[in-house]
């Protein structure tokens, strides 16, 4: 089973307070999930890089197990760059895919980029995405 669908399925079957925060550049929506009772005092994002994909499970396990007050869990931020780290180009991308194989090279078990090739993690003013191995 795809993420994607893993995800959507927790989030449908999920009986806490949830919402959808926004959605991808193909549409698919980023879910969030409160944990714990009270004001929330944190968030964790997971899967923001499409191979990172795999982290996203383990938000599902940080579910289960609970958290020490309240918080919100955003389990797969990067739908479309999961599923092509995951699952390749397909036919899904429409009008992307043609961009995506030609700068990738083809090769996307190590994308990090969402559907747009836009690497999330360089938007935040932290600096990250200097280096010479920020591939």
């Amino acid at each position: 089973m795809d993420v994607y669908k893993k995800i959507s399925r927790f989030y449908e079957r999920a009986t806490v307070e949830k919402r959808v925060i926004g959605k991808s550049l193909l549409g698919r929506n980023i879910y969030a999930v409160k944990v714990g009772d009270g004001f929330p005092v944190g968030i964790a994002v997971y899967a923001i890089h499409g191979r990172e994909w795999l982290t996203s499970h383990l938000a599902l396990e940080h579910f289960r197990q609970g958290v020490v007050g309240s918080v919100w869990l955003v389990p797969l931020a990067n739908p479309d760059g999961a599923l092509l780290s995951q699952k390749g180009i397909g036919s899904a991308l429409g009008k992307y895919g043609g961009f995506l194989s030609a700068y990738s090279g083809g090769e996307l078990r190590l994308w990090k980029s969402n559907a747009r090739g836009v690497d999330l993690n360089v938007n935040f003013d932290a600096e990250w995405g200097k280096g010479v191995k920020n591939v």
